[in-house]
C-alpha cells in the first residue's frame, strides 16, 4: 500500500508540540523535581536527627527552649504524634496508600506550594516507614520521636513526643490546605 502524499490537497502534516505545550512540560517536570528534592532533603534530616537522639538522648534530656521545648528520646508504635499505638497496619496502609497517591501527582502539579507540601509529606512518610522497617521485626517496628514540648527536661509532655517526620507531615498537611483555599480564592 502506498505512503500517503503529504502534499496532496486536504492532507495535513503531523502536529509539532507548541511552544506552550513544551514550556508546561518543563515546569511540570521542574515541580517534580521540587517534590522529591524536599522529599530527599526532609529524609535525610530525618534520618540524621533520629540517629542523633539514638545515640545521645537515650538517658538523658536535653532542654531546646526553657518551658517549652525538650529533647526526650522514646519510641513509639503508633501514627504522628503517638496516636493509635495499637494500629500499625493502618499506618503502614495509610503512608502506602498517600506515597502512592503523591507519585501518581508528582508530574501534574499546579504550583511550588503544593509541590513542596507533597513532598514533605512524602519524605516523613519515608522517614517514618523507615524506622518501622529498621527498628522491628517485618514493619512492625516502633517510631523514634525526640521532640517535646514540656515545661522541664523531666516533666510529662504535654503534647505526645514527636520527630521531624511527623512535623513535616503536619506542616505539608497545612500547605496543601493553604494551597487548596488558594486556588479556590483565585477561581
Amino acid at each position: 500500500m502506498p505512503s500517503p502524499d503529504p502534499d496532496a490537497p486536504g492532507s495535513q502534516p503531523p502536529a509539532a508540540p507548541s511552544a506552550t505545550a513544551e514550556a508546561s512540560r518543563r515546569d511540570r517536570a521542574r515541580l517534580a523535581v521540587m517534590l522529591f528534592s524536599a522529599a530527599a532533603a526532609l529524609y535525610g534530616l530525618d534520618r540524621l536527627t533520629k540517629y542523633l537522639a539514638e545515640h545521645h538522648l537515650q538517658g538523658r534530656n536535653r532542654t531546646l527552649i526553657p518551658g517549652v521545648l525538650q529533647l526526650q528520646f522514646t519510641t513509639n508504635p503508633g501514627g504522628a504524634f503517638g496516636l493509635f499505638g495499637g494500629a500499625t497496619w493502618l499506618f503502614l496502609t495509610a503512608t502506602v496508600a498517600v506515597s502512592a497517591v503523591i507519585l501518581f501527582a508528582a508530574f501534574n502539579l499546579p504550583n511550588r506550594t503544593l509541590a513542596v507540601a507533597l513532598g514533605l509529606v512524602l519524605g516523613g512518610a519515608m522517614g517514618n516507614l523507615t524506622d518501622r522497617f529498621v527498628n522491628g521485626p517485618g514493619l512492625s517496628g516502633q517510631v523514634v520521636d525526640f521532640l517535646a514540648f514540656a515545661r522541664n527536661p523531666d516533666a510529662t509532655p504535654v503534647w505526645p513526643v514527636f520527630n521531624m517526620a511527623d512535623s513535616a507531615i503536619v506542616v505539608g498537611a497545612g500547605l496543601i490546605l493553604l494551597a487548596s483555599v488558594r486556588r479556590t480564592v483565585h477561581r
